[in-house]
C-alpha cells in the first residue's frame, strides 16, 4: 500500500465534549488517502491530525513509554568516564550541587530561585547548613570549576547582578545556551573530559 491522492473535504459530527457541552467537531480530510496499489482502491482516507504507524512504530510502543515525564522539567548530568566529577568533590559538596541542578535556568544554565538570580544566603537557607560554611563551600566549587561567580545582565531585573552559573559542560537545563555562559567554562578541565558513550 502508498498513499495516494485525495480531495479535500471537511466532515462534521455534533457531540458532547467531557463537560457535556454540544460541540461541533470539523475533520478535515488532507490530499492523502492510503491506496492499494495492486488495484487502485483507496483503503484508507487520511484526516488532518491522524498519524500513520508503522509496525516496528508500533511493537515498539508495546514496549516502551516515549516520552516519558515529558512534562517534568529536567537537567542534563553528563556523565563523565572514572566518575571524574565526584571524585573530585567532597560528600557535602556532591549533596549541595545535587541539590542546586534543580535551580538551574533555561539558556543561561544561571541558578535562580522565584527567577532571581541566587545569593550565597539563598543557598545556605535552601541547604539548611550555615552561611560561612556555605560561602567556603561555593568558593571550593569555583575553583573545581563545577561553578563560577559572573555578572550577568538578567533580564527579568534589567540590570546586570551577581549570579552564580552552572559548568554547561556537567550540568544543563534544555537544548540551546547562550556562547558567552559556554565561554566562561571554555578553558575548564571540564570542558575536555571525555564522556562515556552508549
Amino acid at each position: 500500500m502508498t498513499c495516494g491522492v485525495k480531495n479535500v473535504k471537511s466532515t462534521g459530527e455534533i457531540r458532547k465534549d467531557k463537560f457535556n457541552n454540544m460541540v461541533n467537531t470539523e475533520k478535515r480530510l488532507t490530499d492523502f488517502a492510503i491506496v492499494n496499489i495492486s488495484t487502485g482502491e483507496i483503503t484508507k482516507e487520511i484526516y488532518e491530525g491522524d498519524k500513520l504507524v508503522t509496525k516496528e512504530q508500533s511493537e515498539y510502543a508495546e514496549n516502551y513509554i516515549t516520552n516519558f515525564n515529558r512534562k517534568v522539567p529536567f537537567v542534563k548530568v553528563y556523565l563523565c568516564d572514572c566518575n571524574e566529577l565526584y571524585e573530585d568533590l567532597t560528600g557535602t559538596e556532591v549533596i549541595v550541587i545535587s541539590t542546586l541542578i534543580n535551580y538551574i535556568s533555561y539558556k543561561d544554565n544561571i541558578l535562580r530561585i522565584d527567577k532571581r538570580p541566587m545569593k550565597i544566603k539563598d543557598i545556605s537557607d535552601l541547604t539548611k547548613k550555615n552561611y560561612d560554611n556555605m560561602k567556603k563551600l561555593i568558593s571550593s566549587l569555583e575553583k573545581k570549576e563545577v561553578i563560577k561567580k559572573i555578572k550577568w545582565f538578567d533580564e527579568e531585573a534589567n540590570r546586570e547582578l551577581n549570579c552564580i552559573a552552572v559548568n554547561p559542560f556537567l550540568f544543563f537545563r534544555g537544548t540551546d545556551i547562550r556562547k558567552e555562559i559556554v565561554e566562561v567554562f571554555n578553558e575548564s578541565k571540564w570542558s575536555k573530559i571525555n564522556y562515556k558513550m552508549g
